[in-house]
């Protein structure tokens, strides 16, 4: 299967990118000028492109090469957003092994990852995406919808001085979700890869739980699993048990409540979930060098 790697460290070059509709007419006849993706939302398209006969159905993506020629193979109505930038794509062929591996792969390194220090430019691995496959109904389909829709660059746009910048911001979006969409169906379809998927469940579970006292109990009612399992499982996996996982996202917290907020240290101690200041204190500077007094004063 054809994949195309797309580049992490530049945001594409946006040539339009909107919403168009079909009604009784063929669709454009072309040499593709610039790579561009299809992401259908209505009726049917069938088109030839390098050769091939492309069908897409509500809920497909298509991306298209520089330099595919393109021809429309009926004349049938639909509707879909499309992207165009000027960046070429690199083409990469895996078989559905290799491509779970990679998955794999890429799910674990950001699941070990510390978003909080900055990462080694040759560690991150690139983001890849299917040169045609179906993202109807997944968990991102919404939020790529919203993106197509921000993202909006015609002669219609309203001009003015970020009105590009914003459109390649949406468009590196777009391409994160569409790799997050395949990455997500793979490990589902890969015997194993669920647990990377319940860790990431879990992570963000507590992310979004941290003035809360959280225990075993409770996780195994959310989750389905022992907590003894869980904790194996999430260690495996992200390199940190599930409460020193936690209590790093607390201190990752209050480190930011300190520096942005004129709230006391006994009051981030109770917004991020310690409770007791001597407890709070204790971890801080095991965790950071110096107490929350110190931090905050620097």
């Amino acid at each position: 299967m054809i994949y195309y790697r797309f580049p992490k460290e530049n945001l594409p070059h946006v040539r339009n990118t909107s919403l168009a509709t079909l009604i009784g007419g063929p669709h454009v006849t072309r040499t593709v000028e610039e790579t561009i993706v299809y992401y259908l939302i209505e009726g049917r398209l069938s088109l030839q492109s390098g050769g091939e006969e492309v069908v897409m159905t509500p809920g497909d993506v298509h991306i298209f090469s520089i330099g595919e020629f393109q021809k429309p193979l009926k004349t049938e109505d639909c509707k879909y957003y499309f992207l165009h930038f000027f960046e070429d794509l690199q083409t990469v062929k895996m078989s559905a092994g290799e491509a779970a591996e990679y998955y794999k792969a890429t799910q674990n390194y950001y699941l070990r990852s510390d978003h909080t220090k900055k990462p080694e430019q040759t560690a991150e691995p690139p983001l890849f995406v299917p040169k045609h496959f179906h993202i109807g109904g997944t968990a991102y389909e919404k939020r790529i919808v919203r993106c197509f829709k921000s993202a909006d660059l015609s002669r219609f746009t309203p001009k003015d001085n970020f009105y590009t910048f914003s459109s390649n911001l949406k468009a590196a979006e777009i391409m994160l979700l569409l790799h997050r969409c395949q990455s997500e169906a793979n490990c589902q379809s890969e015997k194993g890869c669920f647990s990377e998927k319940t860790a990431r469940l879990i992570g963000e579970y507590l992310n979004h739980h941290l003035e809360t006292k959280l225990c075993g109990k409770e996780l195994e009612k959310i989750f389905g699993y022992s907590f003894d399992h869980m904790n194996r499982r999430f260690k495996a996996v992200t390199g940190k048990t599930i409460y020193a996982y936690l209590q790093n996202a607390r201190i990752e917290q209050a480190k930011l409540l300190l520096y942005t907020q004129s709230a006391t240290v006994s009051e981030v101690a109770q917004k991020t979930g310690f409770g007791d200041i001597y407890h709070f204190s204790k971890a801080f500077k095991r965790l950071t060098g110096m107490t929350p007094s110190e931090y905050k004063h620097r």
